[in-house]
């Protein structure tokens, strides 16, 4: 273990929110209790699943413990995405908070490991690293931060992605996520924070693999919260910038995917 690591004893904890999750959850497990560098604490926020998740949870919570990882969870009923990953925030007793979706995994066994080299010599309270997309066909894209400068680069899409992004215990105890959002609330904190003056890094690492399954039905919604949060935030040319970018990316896809269709409405509207 890097010697680094070893003198400032950096403690990470790892935080997942489920709810019947039972077909995915086991593997988000195994691939933090193979890390070369474990967290120092698991926590586990349930929202009273009723197909079996609770029992992997139970069988999970031994191996950590035999490991010497401090495992908590609560199983209940929550108000949702961001509510459960609120609810996890009074139990984090580390120095650095990652949520890890239960469909989610790290990229490899050294994922926490790579971080941490980082983790343990920033001066930044946010850290964010690359992230992969696996669609429902199997394939995987890298998705790392934009290069830009995030407040111009927020204005377009998030500036982080939440899978892939390590924020300091300290920061993330005194903030929540907004519960009046259903898809955008990472994006919406994200935001508020960049504007607070929050000091942040990206750093090339592999750190998660991001199952998107059918979140593209909500992409309407998103879109609509995106553009609502730059209201609240108090920065409406965001809005207008956000709302433009998004019928240019349409514009864009349907030309790549139906080029005949894309030549029809251009011809008919040019």
């Amino acid at each position: 273990m890097s010697k680094i690591l070893k003198s400032m004893n950096l403690r990470i904890t790892v935080i997942t929110v489920c709810r019947n999750s039972v077909d995915t959850i086991e593997r988000t497990f195994t691939s933090v209790l193979n890390q070369h560098y474990l967290p120092y604490e698991y926590i586990v926020i349930d929202g009273a699943s009723n197909d079996g998740t609770l029992g992997i949870i139970l069988k999970y919570q031994q191996l950590f413990e035999a490991k010497n990882v401090l495992f908590q969870y609560v199983s209940e009923p929550d108000k949702g995405l961001y509510d459960a990953m609120n609810k996890a925030l009074p139990y984090v007793t580390g120095d650095w908070v990652h949520y890890l979706n239960s469909d989610d995994f790290y990229y490899d066994n050294k994922t926490l490991y790579n971080m941490s080299l980082f983790l343990a010599k920033t001066q930044k309270d946010i850290v964010a690293g690359n992230m992969f997309i696996s669609s429902e066909n199997k394939r995987t894209k890298l998705c790392r931060p934009s290069i830009i400068p995030r407040k111009l680069a927020m204005l377009f899409t998030c500036p982080f992605q939440q899978p892939a992004t390590f924020v300091k215990a300290t920061l993330m105890k005194n903030t929540r996520f907004d519960t009046a959002y259903r898809n955008s609330a990472d994006y919406k904190l994200w935001v508020q924070l960049i504007l607070e003056g929050i000091q942040y890094e990206y750093v090339n690492v592999n750190v998660t693999v991001f199952n998107v399954g059918g979140a593209s039905a909500n992409l309407r919604n998103m879109n609509n919260e995106n553009i609502r949060l730059f209201k609240e935030v108090q920065l409406p040319v965001g809005a207008v910038i956000h709302r433009c970018y998004i019928h240019m990316y349409l514009l864009y896809y349907l030309k790549q995917k139906f080029p005949s269709l894309h030549l029809l409405l251009k011809r008919l509207f040019s």
